[in-house]
């Protein structure tokens, strides 16, 4: 099935709706953020979910979470760490080059899937239970994405990203940082000799004329160069700072993938 996504989206490689939300649209590729405390995350749909969830899960979390997978009512799996983590979701698109985590199906039958540490899963997901931190992700909303999908069963591929053996390419931005700490650092220091010579020559010049010395009418011709080369400094020095800025990261910018989640509707509710 042909991927439809905005071109716009294109990010680092990855297609991305740049407001974590995936439509209902076929071929769909999106990356979420989905935090956790226990490293370890999930994928559900609260609907598939056995209506005593939410009473039985303090019980045995981690038995319950793997018991469901096994029948296909959700996902979850360890990170290897606590924190942020970003998830790819491919939504009935081929799956990447990867490790293969875990591999079976799972049920999504009100079309919401949702992403998030496994210590917020709850039949009430935003709201959150007993068992979940104080109020659920509607509180903590950076720790999980809904994600839309077609109503169904669905095959599951969990994969790691593979490295890339090809050499990184120096991209424009960074060529943009390199430019312009050079023009900043070059700038700075032709600006601050200068100054000084400035200053000195004025103090010199001033002395000599007060002092009547023939020499005070002497050596002027150097001083438009020296405050040519000065305003240049500080020019320069504006400049590339300003340059330096504009290709530096941002914090909001779209992450590596941790880890990819490949669905594939596998049942007439979820296919038409």
């Amino acid at each position: 099935m042909p991927e439809r996504m905005r071109p716009l989206d294109r990010v680092c490689g990855l297609w991305i709706n740049p407001f974590l939300h995936i439509q209902r649209t076929p071929g769909m590729i999106h990356l979420v953020q989905a935090g956790t405390d226990g490293a370890t995350l999930c994928a559900f749909d609260p609907a598939a979910l056995p209506d005593d969830f939410d009473q039985r899960v303090a019980d045995d979390p981690m038995g319950l979470m793997e018991a469901l997978r096994d029948s296909g009512r959700l996902w979850v799996g360890g990170t290897g760490g606590d924190g942020t983590h970003h998830v790819v979701v491919r939504v009935s698109a081929p799956a990447p080059e990867g490790s293969p985590l875990w591999q079976g199906v799972i049920d999504v039958p009100s079309g919401s899937l949702w992403v998030c540490g496994a210590e917020y899963i709850a039949r009430d997901p935003q709201r959150g239970s007993a068992f979940t931190p104080k109020g659920g992700l509607g509180r903590h909303a950076s720790m999980g994405t809904k994600v839309d999908l077609a109503p169904g069963r669905h095959a599951l591929l969990v994969t790691e990203p593979v490295a890339s053996d090809t050499p990184a390419r120096v991209t424009a931005a960074q060529w943009r940082v390199v430019i312009g700490l050079g023009m900043a650092v070059l700038g700075a220091i032709a600006s601050a000799i200068m100054g000084v010579a400035l200053i000195i020559a004025g103090l010199v010049k001033a002395v000599q004329w007060f002092t009547g010395d023939p020499l005070a009418a002497s050596g002027l011709h150097a001083l438009p160069p020296m405050v040519l080369i000065f305003a240049g400094g500080l020019a320069a020095a504006f400049v590339g700072k300003r340059l330096a800025r504009r290709g530096a990261p941002s914090d909001t910018a779209p992450q590596a993938p941790d880890l990819v989640l490949t669905l594939t509707p596998i049942d007439s509710a979820a296919s038409t």
